[in-house]
């Protein structure tokens, strides 16, 4: 059937728990003529979707839609705007299920109500959205997530709730099969570029519980391949490639730790796709950023990793391509790779480590200058760590060393550090926290009244 509608997309999903609910639902018989002698429904209502449930086929179904597939569209959405027991919205769900998977006209249909109203014919379904109700609510995104898959819907409210209720499910359900579905869902309708930009609008919220999951190792490797493919084609938009990496910097240890431990050749041919994508040639909007994100996969150790695989041999052409990209890109770019370009992407992160240049007596001789550049600019973000909220404060001792080293070289910098209101979680650091912290502190404060007067 789905021959004749070549546009037509089949939103399949491996799921034996979504089966199962629909299974279950359709062993449960609605007698349907009992809602037109309570006048719940219109007695052609009733027939019509009494026809519809009885056949046995899905050749059936269709035979009978053939015969007025615009009739049947509207009066199924009119049914289940009607209704209002759970058992019944479950079958009528699972109906609407069945048609949208295997007979195209009747989806074909539904769509074309958006040329009389554009929030149709998604707004019926949102309402299940919200519901208690754990078959409801699945079989309402499914069915919602079938229909926004077909073409890309230009007004993204629905859209936007749509991702926002499977990332939702995604960072709080309990249930893995639940999780699995949800991530299934997001991956199809990723496959349009218009709605991977209305997910990334709030990646903030949205994309952090997508990353919890693929880290935690739930789940099967068929699981875990949704999941590396949801995140693929994110990165398929220039703007998502670039932000990711940099937003997210523990992807890159999720992807290689992926990679290196797989036991598939698929699953390590997506994560490593992810990382190619993150590198790969960007226009010119976007090309400053991509060579922050070449430096940032650097500095992840993520070149070593990508020679290794590089001396395997692998099967999957994409892959062994996908790889040599990857590491020449790489290898370029270690060439002109300094200090200051790591110490710069820490301090973007908002999160210091114990690298090298931090306890460079070069380091310092040779860029300490850089933090009085444009007013102190660099410095101002340095003292900016030092958080009101101590206990959010990322290894303020390097913070506080690097205060120590910038105030010893530049006395004047003790001024900004009084101005900016540093000096006094410096004194406070003193009485709290690690040794280190408080030694680190207190040297930090002997620096600034030794430089004061100068």
């Amino acid at each position: 059937m789905t021959a004749d509608y070549p546009n037509f997309k089949t939103i399949a999903l491996d799921s034996e728990y979504l089966e199962d609910i629909k299974s279950n639902i359709r062993n449960r018989p609605i007698a349907w003529d009992g809602f037109a002698r309570t006048k719940e429904l219109t007695e052609d209502e009733a027939a019509k979707i009494k026809t519809l449930s009885q056949a046995a086929t899905i050749q059936q179904k269709a035979a009978a839609i053939d015969q007025a597939p615009a009739v049947y569209a509207t009066t199924l959405l009119s049914v289940l705007d009607k209704i209002k027991r759970d058992d019944v919205l479950k079958s009528l769900l699972v109906l609407t299920n069945d048609l949208l998977l295997g007979v195209p006209i009747f989806s074909e249909e539904l769509l074309k109500l958006s040329l009389d109203a554009d929030t149709l014919p998604y707004e019926p379904f949102t309402k299940f959205l919200g519901s208690a109700d754990e078959s409801i609510k699945v079989l309402g995104v499914y069915n919602l997530v079938i229909l926004l898959a077909q073409r890309a819907y230009t007004k993204h409210a629905y859209v936007a709730q749509t991702v926002d209720v499977l990332s939702k499910t995604i960072a709080a359900s309990t249930n893995l099969d639940s999780v699995a579905t949800a991530v299934q869902l997001l991956r199809h309708l990723f496959t349009l570029p218009e709605y991977r930009e209305v997910y990334w609008k709030s990646h903030a919220t949205l994309f952090p519980p997508l990353l919890t999951f693929l880290q935690s190792g739930k789940g099967d490797l068929q699981v875990r391949y949704h999941t590396l493919l949801a995140v693929w084609l994110l990165t398929f938009s220039e703007r998502i490639s670039v932000e990711m990496p940099l937003h997210y910097q523990g992807v890159l240890k999720v992807l290689t730790g992926i990679a290196k431990n797989s036991i598939k050749e698929k699953i390590t041919r997506l994560a490593i796709a992810i990382l190619h994508n993150f590198v790969a040639p960007k226009s010119a909007a976007y090309a400053e950023a991509k060579t922050k994100v070449v430096k940032v996969l650097l500095l992840n150790n993520v070149l070593p990793l990508m020679k290794t695989f590089s001396e395997r041999r692998w099967s999957d052409e994409e892959l062994v391509a996908d790889l040599a990209a990857l590491t020449e890109t790489l290898n370029n770019a270690l060439v002109s790779l300094t200090s200051m370009d790591e110490y710069l992407l820490e301090l973007d992160s908002g999160k210091m480590t114990n690298s090298p240049p931090h306890s460079s007596e070069e380091f310092w001789h040779e860029n300490v200058f850089r933090f009085k550049e444009n007013n102190f600019q660099l410095f101002k973000r340095l003292l900016a760590l030092l958080r009101t909220d101590l206990s959010s404060i990322y290894n303020p001792q390097i913070i506080l060393n690097d205060v120590t080293c910038v105030v010893s070289k530049i006395p004047e910098a003790s001024k900004v550090v009084a101005q900016t209101g540093a000096k006094a979680v410096i004194m406070e650091l003193m009485t709290i926290g690690s040794p280190e912290v408080r030694y680190e502190a207190l040297k930090a404060t002997q620096a600034l009244v030794a430089n004061t007067f100068n």
